[in-house]
Formats: C-alpha cells, structure tokens, sequence
C-alpha cells in the first residue's frame, strides 16, 4: 500500500528537496497534494507554510525538518534588493556565486551527498527564484495571530522534529520555544554531524525516522 506525503519545501527551494529519501521510502508517495495524505513533511522556511495550512486539514502525522519560523519581515539589503526590483536583481544577478556559496556551506554539514545538493541548489536558484524567495519571507511570517488560531485547531498533534546538531541557520532551542506555544509535546529527534539539509546529508536516517514515527512508534520523551 502507497503513503501519501505531503511536501513543503523551503525557500528557495522546490519538491525536489525531498528527492534524496525517495530511494529509501519506497511505500511512500511525495507529492504536494494537501488532499488524502497521511503524513505531511515541512523543511525549513516549508515549516511554516505547513503549519498555515493544517489549520484546515484533518492530517495528524506532522513531521518538520530543520524548521526555520522567522517572526518578522525582512530587513537592510534584502528589504532595499525588494523594494527597488531592477537594481536589486541586478545587484542579485552580480552576487549570485557567491550567495549560492554561501548558501550550500551554511546549510550543508558533511561530505555524502555534497556534490549532488551543490548541484541541486545552483540547477533550480536562478535570480528570479532569489528575488521571489526575499519577497515571500518579507512578506509571510509566524506571527502571534497564526501561533494562536494554530494553537486552537491543532490539539492532538504531535509532531516531529528532525534537526541537525551542526545547524547554522536557525537555533533549536528558538524554533522548538515557538513550536512549544502552539503544540502541547514535540518529538524531537538530532542527528549527529547533520547540518540544515538533513535529507542530502542523512536521507536514510531522515526516512526511518518519518517511517517509524508514522507508524508510532516514536514518543516523546518526558
């Protein structure tokens, strides 16, 4: 029988940031279809989206992958890149390299699977995708509003947490503060020598901890 996953992807980012666990979920279907699914799967700034849209969705098996929540609109470059379009991508367009260099080593920790994200990122962020992916997050972020209808629709859950212990794009003690406001437990599971792109890095692990926590048999630990 085929298990329908729900995906949200990061940004910038595309469904293909789940491509690496295909392989080791054979049962599994990825897909962004919000309908019939069984479990949903949020990475990164995807978190966020996820959370948004469960509020109106009956899916009880929620797993979130290196989750990034900012609580505020952009601001200083990325605000100016924004506001003036055309400088901006061209300023975008001039520092392309090196903001792709510095995105693949911010966000990658270890050697397997390094060659295929760096590739990955620079064959899908083209500037056009950098721009869009300033002005979504400037523009979509959790406020106090969304943590409290969140709060009051989404009793009963209890998601998991994957994060990689040498994350350097978010702090887990930040992110799981604020997922603690609107869930009542987390499961919180970190991998050792794991970065932000946890499914490049330890797809096989990533996969067997989505199996065995949609199965249910992962628990919180008290």
């Amino acid at each position: 029988m085929t298990i329908n996953m729900t995906t949200f992807h990061g940004s910038p980012g595309s469904i293909r940031d789940f491509l690496p666990l295909d392989e080791h979920m054979k049962d599994y279907l990825i897909t962004e279809d919000l309908e019939n699914s069984e479990v949903w799967v949020g990475y990164s700034w995807g978190c966020l989206k996820l959370l948004n849209s469960l509020q109106n969705s009956n899916v009880k098996k929620v797993v979130l992958i290196s989750p990034f929540l900012p609580m505020e609109p952009v601001r200083g470059l990325k605000k100016f890149i924004i506001s003036l379009p055309w400088i901006g991508k061209f300023l975008l367009k001039l520092k392309r390299e090196k903001i792709l260099g510095d995105f693949i080593k911010q966000s990658f920790c270890g050697k397997d699977g390094k060659n295929e994200y760096q590739n990955y990122i620079k064959s899908i962020v083209t500037v056009d995708k950098l721009f869009s992916s300033i002005e979504e997050k400037d523009e979509f972020f959790l406020t106090e509003k969304m943590i409290e209808e969140c709060k009051g629709s989404l009793s009963g859950i209890t998601p998991l947490v994957i994060w990689g212990k040498s994350d350097r794009t978010a702090k887990l003690n930040e992110e799981l503060k604020k997922l603690s406001q609107i869930f009542e437990d987390v499961i919180v599971k970190e991998i050792e020598k794991g970065g932000h792109a946890l499914m490049w890095s330890h797809p096989q692990k990533i996969a067997n901890l989505i199996k065995k926590y949609q199965k249910g048999d992962l628990k919180c630990q008290k």
